[in-house]
């Protein structure tokens, strides 16, 4: 993946939060699997990066931001570093989907045609999505994301091709699994979507993505509620 432009690409939604830098045809990615509080290490993350790439803050051309659906806190410190950043040097910024970012780890993981991906968002609900590579290599939304009842098994699109299952939410709501269809090639309830991975969308494919203003960089929580 070419990096002519230097993007910088956030993604806190899950328990993977990180930073990912492309620049002059190289990346560099800083994460921490499991930090619950990330706010406070975001900056220092994306100073160690540009000090690796032997870059200025200025040289950022555009940002990416993971904007979920995933954990609120997580979701709301991405998309405010994205408006710091975009207000404070004027780059565009890319809106990508948490869940499309997990689908493309599991589709290059496994080499399969269509990932459907799930999230635990708690409360007995889990955030699904379903991917696939498009005619032009793209990543194509089959449906849009949204939120379903943890107890209940996800219908597919288009049931018939060979998929992968991806994501913690599986092993939160293990019957989320859909049923009577061929099994999936594969089961990764381990995976979660990186930094990278938002990064590659946004530089490989920036129309899957919501290219806003900085002040339209709005997380997509998908459920306005937190408890019940």
């Amino acid at each position: 993946m070419p990096h002519t432009r230097c993007w910088l690409a956030i993604e806190t939604a899950t328990e993977r939060p990180g930073v990912a830098l492309g620049h002059r045809g190289r990346s560099w990615t800083c994460e921490s699997p499991g930090l619950a509080a990330p706010s406070r290490h975001i900056y220092e993350w994306i100073d160690a990066l540009l000090g690796a790439a032997g870059a200025k803050p200025a040289a950022i051309e555009a940002i990416a931001f993971g904007a979920g659906p995933g954990s609120f806190t997580g979701v709301r410190v991405a998309a405010s570093v994205a408006q710091a950043f975009g207000h404070a040097l004027g780059l565009p910024v890319w809106r990508v989907s948490t869940l499309a970012a997990l689908a493309a780890a599991a589709l290059q993981a496994t080499g399969a045609a269509r990932a459907v991906v799930a999230l635990d968002a708690r409360m007995a609900e889990a955030y699904a999505g379903e991917y696939r590579w498009g005619p032009d290599g793209a990543l194509v939304a089959v449906r849009p994301d949204r939120l379903v009842p943890a107890g209940e098994a996800l219908d597919l699109a288009t049931p018939g091709e060979p998929w992968v299952a991806a994501g913690p939410g599986f092993a939160a709501c293990p019957a989320l699994m859909p049923a009577g269809i061929v099994p999936p090639v594969a089961v990764l309830p381990w995976l979660l979507p990186s930094a990278h991975d938002v990064l590659q969308l946004a530089t490989s494919a920036p129309g899957l993505g919501q290219t806003v203003t900085p002040a339209g960089a709005l997380p997509n929580y998908l459920r306005d509620r937190v408890t019940r």
